[in-house]
């Protein structure tokens, strides 16, 4: 993960991204750590009723959330309306899917303020 965030120091100190590594990272390393979180809550990912994930990009919120392997999950995808809204894409997007179709009460999300960055 290293070598696909870092902050440049010049004049103006810039954060910055390599988007093919932080592509890369995503969706080969937080699949992983998203069933582990599932399993120690003692669940199974048939048991996710929705997937909400950061909504800065769709072509890395689709694959990593089919990697999650939830068939059951409705996946937030408000990032084709709201485009991305930083730190408050997983609120909204979770917020719009509730607006848009409620969740059933046993189904439980899976919410991750990282993923596509």
């Amino acid at each position: 993960m290293s070598d696909a965030v870092r902050i440049e120091h010049s004049n103006n100190d810039k954060f910055a991204q390599n988007g093919q590594s932080v592509y890369r990272w995503t969706v080969t390393q937080l699949p992983k750590i998203a069933k582990q979180i599932i399993e120690r809550a003692g669940l199974a990912p048939e048991e996710i009723g929705a997937i909400v994930l950061h909504q800065a990009n769709l072509r890395i919120i689709e694959p990593l959330a089919e990697k999650i392997g939830a068939p059951n999950a409705r996946v937030a995808t408000d990032v084709v309306y709201s485009g991305n809204t930083s730190a408050a894409s997983v609120p909204l997007a979770l917020s719009k899917m509730m607006a848009d179709e409620p969740l059933p009460r046993a189904p439980r999300p899976c919410c991750s303020p990282l993923a596509a960055a």
